[in-house]
């Protein structure tokens, strides 16, 4: 394993982290930032009221047919009620019962028009917060548009060091892809910098978290080209080649 290489890919690495983070906490990267995260809030929030508004429409629909076959049956009533008027075929039991039923079909109306109501102000909220995130994420992304532009000039100031950076690594790569897996590898576990340092045998502790080390790690870290996992931090130490 080449470690020399691995150190060597890590300056770039490193170089190129700290030329990118300072774009990204410039004053240009932290609006792109900020203007990012809002459109992405109110772009999940459209979703969310779009699949609201479907939900409401559908039980808006189911109020509306029930409301119809509730209306269609009271108007059932409207020839009983005309058919008793001066009839003597309906006793008084029978109209009260006619009566009672209609009643109770008229409450059912009732409910059903203020739960037609309550869906008619749902949606009607649904629509204004859409129309306000619609807003907000047009005019979010107009900014955007604007401080890409900006950010993007303020980043070809360096485009001559990330484009040199980033050939540097590129051959290194080239020539040690296993060394290379390894590292990112490391880096992802890790996620600091630095990803890998080197082991001074005459140490019982990780030179770049300070832990001291069990039996388990030193006896992995005991000859020139021996290497392991900082089991405290997750770098990767080797013992350098003896000059």
């Amino acid at each position: 394993m080449n470690f020399e290489k691995m150190i060597e890919y890590q300056k770039c690495d490193q170089k190129y982290s700290v030329l990118n983070n300072e774009l990204v906490n410039s004053q240009e990267g932290k609006r792109k930032t900020q203007l990012e995260n809002l459109m992405s809030d109110a772009f999940k929030k459209i979703v969310a009221l779009n699949k609201d508004a479907s939900a409401i429409l559908g039980s808006y629909a189911a109020i509306k047919a029930e409301l119809a076959d509730k209306t269609s049956e009271l108007e059932k009533f409207d020839g009983i009620f005309d058919d008793a008027d001066g009839a003597d075929d309906m006793d008084a039991t029978e109209l009260k019962y006619y009566l009672e039923k209609a009643s109770k079909i008229k409450e059912e109306l009732e409910k059903i028009e203020k739960r037609l109501s309550e869906a008619s102000a749902q949606m009607r909220e649904v629509l204004e917060n859409y129309n306000k995130n619609r807003n907000n994420y047009n005019g979010w992304a107009g900014q955007k548009k604007a401080i890409d532009e900006s950010f993007m000039k303020r980043r070809s100031e360096h485009e001559g060091e990330f484009k040199a950076l980033e050939a540097q690594k590129k051959k290194i790569e080239e020539q040690f892809p296993e060394e290379i897996a390894l590292y990112r590898k490391v880096l992802a576990s890790a996620r600091k910098f630095p990803v890998l340092g080197g082991y001074d045998l005459k140490s019982k502790h990780c030179p770049c978290c300070g832990m001291e080390f069990a039996g388990d790690t030193l006896s992995k870290l005991k000859n020139p080209g021996d290497y392991a996992d900082c089991p405290n931090c997750g770098r990767l130490l080797f013992v350098p080649e003896q000059k």
